[in-house]
């Protein structure tokens, strides 16, 4: 059946029900935001999905890629997902592209779910990403180039084309540390993997290491982790993903040296649809998330998540929280590892208003959160960049 709700209240709403027989029988909604129309226009709203997901098309993993779109659509309710498929393994596994190029209009549905095909590039030197397409049609001279090759390849490769390469697991020893490439701010390399069910790559020594093992994730140092390529100066926003091997994206499986929770992806979209999509995409405007479907998000001057800009005036942060468990850390980082707000909020909801008082101008700074709550769920929130000016350079 289709529940109908109608809120006479503007903020967050969380949807209580239980067994008629059975009142004990308790469950409840993740947190629904509630606002009005800004002048007229739709507010953006956050939607959920996967980018990391593979299927047998790629040589190493169970079912096929209707399964997986299949599964990411009506089981876990995802708003989009992305299947990137093992383009070139060691040994030269490349799959046939015509099985995969029209899957992703195929797999849509008109403004509830869009899917999304691409690849995923490996390099032993280099790391990997996921190359995602806006249009599976759009493969071209972005198409896979092989192990092996130099990050700068890839990304020159990518300029011009309606694709994102998307660096992953960077922290994994098993390649060699993360090449982020040349430009700080690359249009084709606009976010980056900050989790997956191979752990989180977000700085050394965190408590979910590569694998569930401390030994196999690359030392300090080798600007392999998520803090140091944005301490020094890369513009990136967050994605978590599955990378999920048995196309069920999102489903919390256990599996031997791997974390039972998969990874999801947020981004704040002005429209369910495939343009709506590829734009918070291409702009940042995404947050990371274990698994909690919890909302989030956050203003420096009035400024979104994902935004650069500069500004005569003291940065100013507004934030929002609503958790699907109580809040029982959070940290507002600044250039990627100065911890400048640290709180306990011991709520599920937080919301709250902080200056950084320790800034000059001339200063370029970026800015991003992470909760984490008592289930152990971790939220991130990506960056903003704001560069102070003097006065009369406003």
């Amino acid at each position: 059946k289709t529940l109908y709700f109608h809120p006479h209240e503007l903020g967050v709403v969380r949807i209580q029900a239980h067994e008629q027989a059975k009142p004990s029988v308790l469950g409840e909604s993740n947190p629904l935001l509630v606002r009005a129309q800004a002048n007229g226009q739709p507010q953006a709203r956050l939607l959920w999905g996967n980018l990391h997901v593979h299927s047998a098309v790629g040589g190493h993993a169970l079912g096929n890629p209707a399964q997986a779109f299949a599964w990411a659509r009506d089981t876990e309710g995802f708003d989009f997902m992305g299947l990137s498929e093992h383009c070139s393994m060691p040994g030269g596994n490349e799959f046939d592209w015509t099985l995969l190029r029209g899957l992703d209009e195929q797999e849509s549905r008109p403004h509830s779910f869009v899917a999304f095909v691409g690849y995923e590039w490996t390099s032993d030197r280099a790391g990997h990403r996921n190359v995602i397409l806006k249009h599976g049609a759009d493969a071209g001279d972005v198409f896979c180039l092989g192990d092996g090759n130099r990050t700068r390849k890839l990304l020159t490769a990518l300029e011009g084309h309606r694709a994102i390469g998307i660096p992953h697991h960077s922290a994994w020893a098993a390649t060699g540390p993360m090449d982020w490439g040349d430009s700080l701010a690359h249009p084709n390399q606009p976010l980056v993997e900050i989790y997956s069910w191979h752990g989180s790559s977000e700085y050394p020594g965190n408590p979910l290491p590569m694998q569930q093992n401390a030994h196999k994730n690359h030392p300090a140092g080798l600007d392999a982790y998520v803090q140091e390529a944005l301490r020094a100066g890369f513009r990136m926003g967050f994605t978590a993903d599955s990378d999920h091997h048995m196309a069920r994206p999102g489903s919390n499986i256990s599996f031997p040296e791997r974390y039972a929770r998969m990874g999801i992806t947020g981004v704040w979209s002005t429209s369910q649809d495939r343009d709506g999509v590829w734009n918070a995409l291409t702009q940042r405007r995404t947050i990371a998330s274990t698994g909690a479907r919890a909302i989030g998000s956050f203003e420096v001057n009035g400024h979104v998540i994902g935004q650069e800009f500069w500004s005569a005036n003291e940065p100013e942060l507004t934030l929002s929280i609503f958790g699907t468990d109580v809040i029982t850390e959070l940290t507002v980082f600044r250039d990627g590892s100065d911890a400048v707000l640290q709180l306990q909020p011991g709520k599920r909801d937080v919301q709250l208003k902080w200056t950084d008082p320790d800034t000059a101008p001339g200063e370029l700074h970026s800015y991003y959160v992470r909760a984490i709550q008592a289930d152990g769920h971790r939220i991130w929130l990506s960056p903003i960049w704001m560069r102070r000016t003097a006065a009369s350079e406003d």
